[in-house]
């Protein structure tokens, strides 16, 4: 009996010796095969090392913004920005600020880091955006009560959208910005003569701050 069951027995510690090597061999293989996968779905698409960009949405609201990134790794930017206070409609309705009667200039400069949450062309971001606002304002100009104000302006925000990227190098970014803005203000009334109280006035103010984004811009 043992002599009959003894060719069973060495085939079946054969077959079982092929079916672990080459399983094994297939485990490694596939692990590989993934690895490759990853490494390559990384660095496929990443964020490119300098890009510029524009606002003209801005326009609208606090003023359009120019943007200059920089590449630090595969996902994420440092962004540099400038914002045109005085070329935004909403600005003017924020300050209070007449086109008629009376005047405002203002820039605004900031930046932050920029994560991109996707290895795909195109990819959704999260941001954390500072800026630094010089804003001066005249009001009733040519008037007996002629006021001019000057805001220091710090704006906090956090930003968030989804990044359109293009086979040319050309992107859109659609999102929003949301913070708030912690502004220090003085005035001063320039007829002396005409204004018996006192001619200067100061204060702070803490305010929530927003804005929709839509960016277009190039990688290079």
């Amino acid at each position: 009996m043992k002599q009959t069951l003894k060719p069973f027995m060495c085939l079946i510690t054969i077959l079982l010796s092929g079916s672990i090597s080459f399983s094994a061999l297939g485990s490694g293989n596939s692990f590989d095969f993934v690895s490759q996968k990853s490494v390559n779905s990384v660095s496929e698409f990443p964020i490119s090392k300098f890009s510029i960009s524009v606002s003209p949405l801005g326009f609208l609201q606090f003023g359009p913004w120019v943007n200059a990134e920089f590449g630090l790794t595969d996902n994420l930017v440092f962004n540099t920005h400038l914002r045109f206070t005085a070329l935004g409609v909403l600005a003017y309705k924020a300050h209070n600020v007449d086109l008629g009667d009376d005047s405002m200039s203002g820039l605004a400069i900031g930046g932050g880091p920029i994560i991109f949450l996707s290895t795909k062309q195109h990819k959704p971001y999260v941001g954390f955006l500072v800026e630094y606002d010089l804003t001066n304002k005249k009001y009733s100009i040519g008037e007996s009560w002629e006021q001019h104000e000057k805001d220091k302006i710090f704006v906090f925000m956090m930003s968030g959208g989804y990044r359109f990227r293009f086979d040319s190098g050309f992107y859109v970014n659609t999102g929003a910005l949301l913070g708030a803005a912690y502004s220090i203000w003085n005035s001063e009334y320039i007829n002396q003569s005409y204004y018996t109280d006192e001619r200067y006035e100061s204060g702070k103010a803490f305010v929530p701050f927003g804005m929709l984004d839509l960016t277009i811009g190039i990688e290079f």
